[in-house]
């Protein structure tokens, strides 16, 4: 049954546990564990290693959306950089995005949006590596966020990446 159906009805939105987190590091999708890579400088993916920073990092503002079964389908949210603007974070597996996009498109955008109507938030951004397309697309399309453009050698592995951003009203 495609995303969209009766299916939906199913995912829920929770607060992430440790086990929820630890279950999405273990599944991480291929792109977003060579982020990790160039995030850290790491040269070897350690899902334990990633779990903890997950859980040390994720912030204030955090989501988990779940099954029917409570199994974890993505984790995200935005983690304060400076007074005003928020970083974001997402971990996910390929079979819940393929699943469940646009339950995950709705729940990160709403959130998203919920933060910025707050005082303490005047910009969420997410920086990406450059090779991360789809998800550059999904950025703009599924999330209204705006493409700023390339970070040269923004990673600590050196890599490229590019900006996106959503401002208040």
């Amino acid at each position: 049954m495609a995303d969209g159906d009766m299916k939906t009805a199913s995912v829920r939105m929770v607060a992430p546990l440790v086990e929820d987190i630890a279950y999405l590091s273990r599944r991480m999708r291929a792109d977003e564990v060579e982020q990790w890579l160039a995030l850290t400088g790491f040269t070897d993916y350690d899902p334990n290693e990633a779990a903890r920073a997950v859980l040390a990092t994720m912030g204030e503002v955090a989501f988990c959306l779940v099954d029917a079964h409570d199994r974890p389908i993505v984790a995200g949210g935005f983690t304060r950089v400076r007074p005003g603007v928020w970083q974001s974070w997402m971990i996910g597996t390929d079979e819940s995005w393929a699943a469940h996009w646009r339950s995950i498109t709705k729940a990160a955008r709403k959130t998203m949006d919920r933060l910025l109507a707050t005082p303490d938030c005047n910009r969420v951004q997410t920086l990406a590596l450059e090779s991360r397309t789809e998800a550059h697309r999904w950025y703009v399309e599924g999330l209204g966020m705006v493409d700023e453009g390339p970070k040269r050698r923004v990673f600590a592995n050196g890599a490229d990446g590019r900006e996106f951003s959503k401002v208040k009203p």
